[in-house]
C-alpha cells in the first residue's frame, strides 16, 4: 500500500518522505521506480554539475550521473530537496548509485539498495527524468533484493565504476550481468565504459540493445554516447 505522510515532517529521521505513494516489493519492500526509454547523450558527474565553475551553455542535453565516490553525492541522498531545481536544468538524471561493497555488512545492503530506488522514486515524483540502474555483489544474499524495484525495464543504465581492480571483482560484475540480463530482461542496456565483446554477444542473442559511454575522467568529465555497431557476427560464438 502506498504510505501517506500525516506528522511533523521533523520526525521523519528516515525520510519516509522519499516513499510518500510508493509501492513497494519484494523481501524487504524496495519501492517501485518507473521506467523510461530516453537513452542520454551527454553526462557528467554530480559533484561537477553542482559546482558554481560548471557553466554548461546547454545544460538540457546534459544527464546527470553518480558514478563517482559517495561522499561526492551523500549531500544529495540526505536532502534532495535541496538539488531538485539545479538538477531540473538538465535532461534528467541516472538514478543515483549507493555503493554496495563486497564487505559491507549484510544488515545495510538492502538498505543501500532502498535508499537507490527511493531517491529514484522522489525524483521521478517531483518531474525528473531518471533512468533506472542496478548493482551487482558477490554475496548470493543480495539477490534477494539487488533487481527489486524494477519492473520491465526500457532503459537500464550498469557501471562497472569500482568494480575492475582485480580479476575476481570483474567477474563477480560480469557474473552478476549475466543474471540482469536473465531475470529483468531490458530492451536496452546503458553502459557505463566499453563492454567486452563476449557481452556484447550474450546482449545480442538475448535481442538486448547496448548502449556505450565514452568515460571522461579530465576537465568537465563530461562522458558521450558513443554510436553502436550491433553487428557481432564474427565472434567465435557466431562462427559458421
Amino acid at each position: 500500500m502506498p504510505i501517506k505522510l500525516k506528522r511533523d515532517k521533523r520526525l521523519d529521521v528516515f525520510q519516509a518522505y522519499l516513499v510518500e505513494g510508493a509501492d513497494f516489493c519484494g523481501e524487504f519492500d524496495i519501492p517501485l521506480v518507473g521506467n523510461t526509454d530516453v537513452i542520454p547523450e551527454l553526462m557528467v558527474p554530480f559533484s561537477v554539475a553542482m559546482s558554481k565553475e560548471f557553466k554548461p551553455k546547454h545544460p538540457e542535453r546534459l544527464f546527470v550521473h553518480f558514478f563517482e565516490n559517495d561522499y561526492k553525492f551523500i549531500a544529495f541522498a540526505r536532502n534532495p530537496k535541496r538539488y531538485l531545481k539545479r538538477l531540473k536544468k538538465y535532461a534528467g538524471i541516472v538514478a543515483p548509485d549507493l555503493s554496495i561493497y563486497f564487505d559491507l555488512p549484510r544488515a545495510l545492503k538492502p538498505s543501500q539498495t532502498f535508499y537507490s530506488r527511493a531517491l529514484t522514486f522522489f525524483c521521478q515524483q517531483n518531474r525528473l527524468t531518471v533512468v533506472p540502474l542496478v548493482r551487482f555483489d558477490k554475496d548470493e544474499f543480495s539477490y534477494r533484493f539487488l533487481f527489486d524495484g524494477i519492473v520491465n525495464p526500457s532503459s537500464l543504465f550498469v557501471s562497472p565504476y569500482g568494480c575492475q581492480d582485480d580479476e575476481q571483482s570483474r567477474q563477480i560484475f560480469y557474473e552478476g550481468l549475466v543474471r540482469m540480463i536473465d531475470e529483468l530482461r531490458p530492451k536496452t542496456i546503458l553502459f557505463f565504459g566499453k563492454m567486452p565483446e563476449e557481452m556484447k554477444a550474450y546482449c545480442q542473442v538475448k535481442n538486448i540493445i547496448v548502449v556505450e559511454y565514452k568515460v571522461n575522467t579530465r576537465g568537465n568529465k563530461i562522458s558521450s554516447r558513443i554510436t553502436i555497431n550491433n553487428d557481432v557476427s564474427d565472434l567465435p560464438l557466431f562462427a559458421k
